[in-house]
Order: C-alpha cells, then sequence, then structure tokens
C-alpha cells in the first residue's frame, strides 16, 4: 500500500519555478492595479491563473518577502 505524502504545518511549499513564474505574474498585476484592492476572484481573471496557481504565487510572494525582511 503507498504512503500518503505527509505535509509539513507550517511554511507551504511553494519553491518551485511554476510558483516563481505565478508570483511574478502576480506582483506584475498588483503594481498595475496600484492599491486598489483587488479581490481573489479579480486577481485570478486579471492573471489568467487558476485558484490554485494564484494560490501558490501567493505563497511564494509571502515567501519572498519574508526572506527580505
Amino acid at each position: 500500500m503507498p504512503r500518503k505524502a505527509r505535509r509539513r504545518k507550517g511554511r507551504p511549499r511553494r519553491k518551485g519555478d511554476a510558483a516563481r513564474s505565478h508570483a511574478d505574474r502576480i506582483r506584475n498585476v498588483l503594481f498595475e492595479a496600484q492599491g486598489v484592492g483587488l479581490t481573489l476572484p479579480q486577481l485570478i481573471r486579471a492573471t489568467e491563473l487558476t485558484k490554485s496557481q494564484v494560490h501558490s504565487g501567493l505563497a511564494m510572494l509571502r515567501d519572498q518577502a519574508a526572506e527580505k525582511g
């Protein structure tokens, strides 16, 4: 019987190139919006990413911001 992959609690695992690419697209859209305060559905439409990809990209942005301080 195959073992289930156990997910660590705490920090999300969003270190891949895809997550970085999603984070870049989200960052560009947010800079264009200039503080308007997009909702998640608006961000999904503006980036043309799926909901999962947006969540992955946002997690990457949070990780990058935490690293920079």
